[in-house]
C-alpha cells in the first residue's frame, strides 16, 4: 500500500502522516494480496464463520463459537482435537488420528480412520444409506451412554477374539462378548468382575471352548469374589466334549443388581 511522501509538513499533519503509514504497514502485512490474509494469531472473541473451505495448519483460539458451514480441515497428520465444550458441526466430518470430546456430542455422519473416544453422552444420528460412520477402520471407546436415532442395526457381525490357550486358570475378558479358548490341560475359567457395570444392563459373553490334539481336558467356571453361578436345569455345569479337537459352547449372561451368572450349554460337539 502506498505512503504518504515525506514533504515540509507542520507538526500536526506530520503526525498523522506518520501515525497513518505506521497502520499502513500494518494493514499491509496483514492483506498480502486482494484476497488473502495473514496473522500470526487470530482470536475471535464472539464467532468465527466460514462458508467454504476453512484449513488451519496453526494454532486458532475461539472464545465463543466456532461455526462452519461447509467442509473443514483441522491440524495435521498426528495431531489431536480436543473440545471441552459442545462441539457442533453442519458438513462432513473427517477424522484422520483422534477426536476427543468430554462434554455431549452429536454427531450427523462422519468418517473415521482411527478412534473416535466420548466420555459424554453420544448421539449417533443414522442418516444415508452408510450411517452414522460411513467408514470406520477402527471405532474406538464410548465410557457412556451411545443413543442410535434408528432402532434397527443392520449387516452387523459381532467380533469374536481370537483363541487363546489356557491349561490351568484364565480369567474372561470384560470387554469380548464373544471368547473363544483351546483347552492345553484341565482349566478353571473365572467370569469377569463387574458386569455388567451400567444400570439396567445386561451383559451376555458366549464362550467356545476347543480341545486340543489330545483331547480329554476338563473345564469349570469360578465366578468372581461375592458372586455365584446358576446353570441351566442343573446343579452342576455340563462337561465339555472331551475328543481331540471338539468344540463346545456355553453362553454366560449376568444383569444388572443381579450377584449371579446363568450359565448354559449352547452346543456340544458328538
Amino acid at each position: 500500500m502506498a505512503k504518504i511522501a515525506n514533504v515540509a509538513l507542520t507538526n500536526t499533519f506530520n503526525t498523522w502522516r506518520t501515525n497513518s503509514n505506521i497502520a499502513f504497514d500494518r494493514l499491509s502485512q496483514f492483506a498480502i494480496n486482494n484476497s488473502s490474509l495473514y496473522a500470526n494469531t487470530i482470536t475471535a472473541n464472539v464467532a468465527f464463520t466460514s462458508t467454504g473451505l476453512a484449513t488451519l495448519s496453526g494454532r486458532a483460539t475461539v472464545g465463543t463459537n466456532l461455526t462452519v458451514s461447509g467442509n473443514t480441515t483441522l491440524g495435521a497428520a498426528g495431531k489431536t482435537i480436543t473440545s471441552t465444550g459442545a462441539a457442533a458441526h453442519t458438513g462432513t466430518k473427517t477424522i484422520s488420528t483422534n477426536l476427543t470430546v468430554s462434554g455431549n456430542t452429536s454427531t450427523n455422519k462422519a468418517t473415521v480412520t482411527s478412534l473416535f473416544t466420548s466420555s459424554g453422552n453420544t448421539n449417533i444420528n443414522v442418516s444415508g444409506a452408510n450411517g452414522a460412520f460411513a467408514n470406520t477402520a477402527s471405532i474406538g471407546v464410548f465410557s457412556n451412554n451411545v443413543n442410535f436415532s434408528s432402532k434397527k442395526i443392520r449387516n452387523f457381525t459381532e467380533d469374536a477374539m481370537s483363541y487363546r490357550n489356557s491349561s490351568t486358570t484364565i480369567t474372561l475378558s470384560a470387554v469380548r462378548n464373544v471368547q473363544r479358548i483351546t483347552l492345553t490341560g484341565n482349566a478353571t475359567v473365572t467370569l469377569p468382575a463387574g458386569m455388567p457395570g451400567t444400570t439396567e444392563a445386561i451383559k451376555t459373553i458366549v464362550v467356545i471352548f476347543k480341545q486340543d490334539g489330545t483331547g480329554s481336558r476338563t473345564m469349570a467356571f469360578a465366578a468372581p469374589a461375592g458372586e455365584a453361578l446358576l446353570y441351566n436345569n442343573s446343579a452342576t455345569l455340563p462337561a465339555v466334549s472331551s475328543g481331540a479337537t471338539k468344540v463346545t459352547i456355553y453362553v454366560c449372561t449376568k444383569f444388572d443388581g443381579d450377584a449371579r451368572w446363568y450359565i448354559s450349554q449352547s452346543f456340544i460337539e458328538a
